[in-house]
């Protein structure tokens, strides 16, 4: 992504010079780490508007708080919900803007790619983000577990 957009900037700013500029590709990583990066979890939670729900945010969301360096599709189909039962072509499709915006790179060069390694800026760029999502999701997990707790409680009472 940054190198697509390093390119972008030259060209639209000395078009006839072939080499980019240091000056350029500095500006291109500050975009990207001072802007893009920070400003990205909510962009993708917003993405995609009503009618998809909010199935970016739910992959990066698992992205952040899983912490590893590589996924697998079969880790996708496994843990995030909106990705279960997807054939490999669907979990391309679906991981693909988080691919264009540098969070996923395919580990190969296959067309359809069933590995991607997670850009370890994420983590240091969404530390509180992340906070926030592994205690939104044991506030969750807690609260199943408590209303699950109490509906057997109650069944076996009866």
């Amino acid at each position: 992504m940054t190198g697509t957009l390093a390119l972008i900037l030259h060209m639209v700013t000395d078009p006839k010079n072939g080499v980019v500029q240091k000056k350029t590709a500095e500006n291109v990583h500050h975009l990207v780490v001072d802007f893009v990066l920070p400003h990205g979890f909510g962009f993708f939670c917003m993405a995609e508007g009503a009618g998809n729900g909010d199935r970016l945010c739910k992959l990066a969301s698992f992205l952040l708080t899983n912490g590893a360096p590589r996924v697998v599709a079969s880790d996708l189909t496994s843990n995030v919900r909106d990705f279960r039962g997807l054939s490999l072509p669907e979990v391309n499709e679906r991981v693909s803007p988080l691919v264009a915006a540098g969070w996923l790179l395919p580990a190969d060069r296959a067309p359809v790619s069933h590995a991607w390694n997670v850009n370890p800026n994420i983590f240091t760029q969404f530390v509180e983000r992340r906070k926030l999502e592994e205690a939104r999701k044991t506030r969750t997990m807690e609260l199943m577990n408590t209303a699950r707790g109490s509906f057997v409680r109650q069944n076996v009472r009866e």
